[in-house]
């Protein structure tokens, strides 16, 4: 095994490990355990449905949206020979497309990434596009905001393998118990029959809002894998 074939298979399994070689300028902080257990939890293919509960900031994005479907991509594309159809919403479209563009910007100017794995930026790509992107092996990763249309999200019948709903609610769609209600019917009637029957999988992580708010809800169902975390403190419970 060459080097860059070493480094490709120690990443592989770790959304941390590849970040803090592949991205070090997002990943210069020390990861705290709450990362480690969402690193473990996306990793664990047998957890279709993943509900993380934390503080907002924390490094959430980064890690969620940013990084791991980059590894994602990256790895399926150079060890697995297999396309991926990776789904990005966030709480309006903006915020997903803020995180595909840093999925653009490594693939296009981080060195380190076209050494290991080869160019996938958008000299190779077949559609670069400011909410979608197909890249050479046709995987496509698109971004949406919450409550867009999502019907017709399948590529070359390829329906989405990796769904990432991040920090989904906030102070304004949750006013009303009848909004909460709106954007659970959304997430589980609209997004959830997209997921791909074989491999696919959804993870959802938010700051919880209320009690009826999505990630509250979810964490009550068996059907879905949830997680809690409170404020990250210091030592001394700053």
């Amino acid at each position: 095994m060459d080097k860059k074939a070493e480094i490709r298979q120690r990443v592989a399994d770790s959304t941390i490990m590849f970040g803090r070689i592949m991205l070090p300028d997002m990943f210069s902080l020390e990861p705290c355990p709450m990362h480690y257990d969402l690193d473990r939890d996306l990793e664990n293919l047998t957890l279709k449905r993943i509900n993380f509960r934390a503080p907002r900031d924390h490094a959430k994005t980064t890690i969620l949206v940013e990084a791991y479907p980059l590894k994602q991509f990256l790895t399926s594309a150079t060890i697995y020979k297999r396309r991926e159809n990776i789904l990005i919403i966030g709480l309006t479209e903006k915020k997903a497309i803020d995180a595909l563009d840093t999925i653009k910007y490594n693939l296009d100017y981080n060195e380190k990434i076209k050494e290991v794995y080869g160019n996938w930026g958008s000299e190779t790509a077949k559609k670069w596009a400011d909410t979608r992107i197909i890249l050479a092996d046709d995987t496509i990763i698109q971004a949406k905001g919450m409550g867009q249309a999502v019907l017709g999200l399948k590529h070359l019948e390829l329906r989405p393998t990796i769904v990432l709903v991040d920090d989904p609610e906030d102070e304004n769609n949750t006013k009303t118990a009848e909004s909460m209600e709106s954007n659970l019917r959304w997430l589980l009637g609209a997004v959830v029959p997209l997921v791909n029957r074989e491999r696919g999988r959804i993870v959802v992580i938010g700051t919880p809002k209320h009690d009826l708010c999505m990630v509250e809800t979810l964490a009550k169902s068996k059907a879905w894998h949830s997680r809690l975390y409170d404020a990250i403190t210091d030592e001394d419970n700053k």
